[in-house]
């Protein structure tokens, strides 16, 4: 595994690789690498050498970006699985190319999704921006939907009440 050298990535690895041994995976390695890294060579190439089945990337946005793209130069993902939980949607590979192509991860939202609300969504912020909604818009709006059907639901502006309405939601 590759890690972003910050608390939210660092738990993240540890919360995966703690479910992953228990299901039987054997965590071979990981390197924390620090924010805005430029070059993850020397990691790569311990990857490369490893007998690693996959590759864990723990990090986002540009740390994200880069490292895939590096990976992809040498060829990393032709013999591994590359995955990581926020390395793909529509932005992420515009900005990685075909190095993004065999890169598995898990999207919370997908302007794809097949539901009434979602098409709705869709369509205003299609009609509103001229382009497809990013993950990072269809995560606000789900939270702030979220939050909407609370206040809706409560008919309240008291944080306790809504609170409690999320709890039961």
């Amino acid at each position: 595994a590759v890690t972003a050298y910050y608390q939210a990535t660092r738990t993240g690895f540890e919360q995966f690789a703690e479910m992953a041994r228990a299901a039987g995976v054997e965590i071979v390695g990981n390197d924390y690498a620090p924010l805005g890294n430029r070059d993850f060579s020397v990691i790569i190439d311990k990857m490369a050498r490893s007998d690693a089945d996959g590759i864990a990337v723990m990090a986002t946005g540009n740390d994200g970006i880069t490292f895939v793209k590096q990976a992809g130069q040498v060829a990393l993902g032709k013999d591994r699985v590359i995955f990581g939980p926020v390395l793909q949607d529509d932005v992420f590979a515009a900005a990685t190319g075909p190095a993004a192509l065999g890169v598995n991860s898990g999207v919370r939202y997908h302007y794809s999704l097949d539901n009434p609300a979602n098409k709705a969504f869709v369509e205003a912020y299609r009609d509103a921006h001229g382009t497809f909604p990013s993950s990072f818009a269809g995560e606000a709006y789900d939270g702030l939907r979220w939050w909407l059907d609370a206040v809706e639901q409560t008919d309240s502006w008291d944080a306790d009440v809504w609170a409690e309405a999320f709890a039961t939601s």
